[in-house]
């Protein structure tokens, strides 16, 4: 008995991936392949392959506060502490992770606070991760929230171990300076402070577990 492989169908993904395959078995001599002749002629053997390719996300938050942060607009940049992956078991995100904060970033006649998310001292392979980034109010409510939902490559070297927002507040926003003949709107700041929440997932490795389940 030989078996040839005719059709491969219904494969989707959405989330894990199944595979239904037909093989289609036909009766041949018992000296062609040494197996027992089927005397019932050809039929048909439906094989399932349940296959389910999963991988773990790690969270990691980083509540940065910058005090009197009016006095500290003529500042190149701001680094918030750095993270490191090893001290806090984050082995898959390998590397060191620091918010890198541009005061006073002028781009087309209007200024901007810049904020990046910034892989330091990496020495292993790329890093897949996204990130969101928040102002807070003295309550902690955010004020300001920018995520996306795509995804970056953290790689070891410059430039794309950094990744973020040259535009992530305009200066009219954070302080509150409303146009021409319009009302004065609150500052972002409290109390003279900026605070920053910063939320980000990485992708650790993938994992895959597969089932092969045989109905004649």
């Amino acid at each position: 008995m030989t078996s040839r492989f005719s059709t491969l169908e219904n494969a989707k993904w959405c989330g894990f991936l199944i595979c239904t395959l037909y093989l289609t078995t036909s009766a041949l001599p018992v000296t062609d392949l040494g197996y027992a002749q089927n005397p019932a002629g050809a039929h048909n053997v439906h094989t399932t392959l349940e296959a389910l390719t999963g991988s773990r996300l790690i969270n990691l938050t980083i509540n940065w506060t910058i005090e009197n942060f009016i006095f500290l607009l003529e500042e190149p940049e701001i680094r918030s502490p750095s993270v490191s992956s090893g001290n806090i078991g984050l082995v898959d995100a390998d590397g060191d992770w620091q918010l890198v904060l541009t005061p006073s970033k002028v781009i087309a006649g209007k200024s901007y606070v810049g904020l990046h998310l910034e892989r330091v001292n990496a020495t292993m392979e790329d890093v897949t991760g996204r990130f969101g980034f928040q102002v807070l109010d003295r309550k902690g409510a955010a004020v300001v929230n920018i995520y996306d939902e795509s995804t970056n490559v953290f790689t070891i070297d410059p430039p794309q171990n950094n990744w973020g927002y040259d535009k992530f507040i305009p200066h009219t926003s954070l302080f509150g300076i409303p146009p021409v003949g319009l009302p004065r709107k609150p500052s972002l700041l409290t109390d003279g402070n900026l605070i920053i929440r910063a939320k980000i997932e990485f992708l650790g490795p993938l994992i895959i577990n597969s089932t092969l389940l045989l109905a004649r």
